[in-house]
């Protein structure tokens, strides 16, 4: 007979955990070796999933979507939130630990010993010419005012207003396009996450769309298999960037060629994945690879691109 009902919900206990909830039987008042050996627990249940998660992953390259298919998910992380931590992971050690540490180690070779800048410092002119028959202007006040002396249906619009101002913001900012250039790439990498994230839904609507005749996928059952492939993309661009720093800041010479090697390794894990969840031969499987790949190529270049103008726009 049940004695006690459950302190969350309710329902009358048949054993150690309630039947409804799920919520372990444990006393109200908690003393802290309790509260410690369940914070402690937490931590390594955790820690033991995702150990498994990422030996099936890259251990068995598609097998990991397949278990979560066939209904095996309790040993391993969920896709979602196994992407959101591994992007997290991701965002956190390039915007606080490489990009400080690489920044740091390029302002530091441009001084010689004796503490002089050994860069040349340039300056580079600021011109712009916006319509055919108007002067160019070398700032964003000389632009106003040529604005001003033109008939309304010569004016620059107000999305070109705010372009023409940004230019001269940045290139004030950054006189050199090759350190513009740089922060731009380094604004473009940090969005990758949020870029794929947003992304996911149209990629795995691509693999839909390609295997419409496979019944035996769902959407969300690509949207899976898009969400490790993506992890996984992730983990490599990690190690990569600890390689890229490796070279930058211990002189590892000759050393570009590791992360080739990671980036070929990926492809290959990628086609090996796609190859084994959707169940194909490799002839089939490789001309399929290659199309699929292409659309999330252009999809990821679109996005990319966008990325860019918004970083411009917000540098």
């Amino acid at each position: 007979m049940p004695t006690k009902p459950c302190l969350n919900c309710g329902t009358y206990l048949t054993g150690n955990f309630c039947s409804f909830c799920g919520q372990k039987d444990l006393p109200a008042k908690e003393t802290f070796r309790s509260l410690f050996g369940q914070f402690l627990g937490g931590i390594l249940n955790y820690d033991s999933a995702l150990v498994k998660t990422m030996a099936r992953l890259f251990g068995a390259p598609g097998k990991l979507s397949a278990d979560y298919l066939k209904g095996q998910r309790a040993r391993y992380i969920h896709p979602v939130r196994l992407y959101l931590f591994i992007s997290a992971l991701f965002f956190l050690s390039l915007n606080y630990v490489f990009t400080p540490l690489e920044k740091s180690l390029e302002s530091a070779s441009q001084f010689d010993q004796k503490g002089q800048n050994t860069s040349a410092e340039k300056e580079v002119p600021i011109d712009i010419k916006w319509g055919e028959d108007q002067n160019k202007v070398d700032s964003y006040q000389a632009f106003l005012a040529q604005q001003d002396s033109l008939p309304a249906a010569k004016k620059a619009s107000a999305l070109e207003h705010i372009v023409v101002k940004q230019f001269f913001k940045v290139n004030t900012a950054y006189p050199d396009d090759a350190d513009m250039a740089e922060v731009l790439l380094d604004q473009a990498v940090q969005m990758i996450p949020q870029l794929l994230f947003v992304l996911l839904p149209l990629l795995a609507l691509v693999n839909r769309i390609v295997f419409f005749r496979r019944k035996k996928f769902w959407y969300m059952d690509h949207a899976v298999f898009v969400l490790h492939l993506a992890t996984s993309l992730f983990i490599t661009l990690w190690l990569i960037r600890w390689v890229d720093y490796g070279e930058l800041a211990h002189g590892w010479v000759g050393w570009s060629w590791i992360s080739n090697s990671l980036t070929l390794l990926w492809l290959g894990f990628y086609l090996i994945s796609f190859t084994r969840f959707y169940e194909l031969s490799w002839k089939p499987s490789l001309a399929l690879w290659i199309w699929v790949g292409l659309w999330h190529s252009i999809l990821l270049a679109i996005g990319l691109g966008a990325v860019l103008v918004l970083s411009f726009l917000w540098i």
